[in-house]
């Protein structure tokens, strides 16, 4: 009697998610240093002497190359390996948020703070690119939801953790040990990620989850449809051809 082999099919590995837990964490961080500066504002303003003006131009600074920053960021993101990137951006800004504890001027403040802006202004550039590389389509809302949550818990959650390190060492303190938690987690980040096609672990069926990101075609809008109603909802339009006229 001839056996009957049933070949299990493998599932796909999950180490996508491995590499969201990693966004995820980088977010808290990214926020920890955004905003431990509004724990210290007290502190630095009694032992600085700052005005109410110069406490408001340190809080902003972080802001001006954010912002400035957001579009070269994206572009580098573009053109550098994420694995080399951000690991060298979260350094940077770690080290930017150090040196503010060892700093006893308003100019000094406003340049870290202006560092910090500028190297983390391609971590969210950062975040999506890794979240469209290791998410199929229909995962990818779902994944920045998660991650974009690490803010929050980075605004709220460490606000008591923050205070209860300033209250212990100070604000040179807070400062330091923030900018030491970014620099450990940059190494940790630098060794536990990888591309899809670089990845260790992952096996063939996780990787052509990933290659399948062709649209479903039940989701594809259909243009004559959007053009019956347009006519519909606009009588006084004539949509002809490619142009809308009136």
């Amino acid at each position: 009697m001839e056996n009957t082999k049933f070949i299990a099919k493998e599932k796909p590995t999950k180490k996508r998610f491995h590499m969201l837990t990693l966004i995820f964490l980088s977010v808290v961080i990214n926020y920890m240093d955004r905003t431990n500066i509004s724990v210290a504002a007290a502190a630095l303003t009694e032992e600085l002497s700052l005005t109410s003006v110069q406490m408001g131009l340190i809080f902003s600074a972080f802001g001006w190359t954010y912002s400035i920053l957001q579009i070269p960021g994206g572009i580098t993101v573009d053109l550098v390996k994420t694995r080399i990137l951000y690991p060298f951006i979260l350094i940077m800004w770690s080290l930017a948020t150090l040196v503010q504890g060892m700093v006893s001027s308003f100019a000094a403040l406003i340049g870290c703070r202006m560092a910090i802006g500028a190297f983390e202004a391609p971590s969210y550039p950062c975040n999506n690119k890794i979240i469209t590389t290791w998410f199929p389509e229909n995962e990818r809302a779902s994944a920045i939801a998660v991650y974009t949550s690490g803010q929050f818990i980075g605004l709220a959650f460490l606000m008591p953790f923050l205070a209860i390190i300033q209250n212990n060492f100070g604000r040179r303190g807070l400062f330091i040990i923030s900018g030491i938690i970014g620099i450990f987690w940059a190494i940790i980040w630098y060794i536990f990620y990888r591309d899809p096609q670089e990845h260790p672990s992952i096996n063939e069926q996780e990787l052509s989850l990933l290659a399948d990101t062709t649209p479903d075609k039940t989701k594809k809008i259909n243009q004559r449809k959007v053009i019956l109603l347009v006519q519909t909802l606009f009588p006084y339009f004539q949509v002809k051809n490619s142009g809308v006229f009136i």
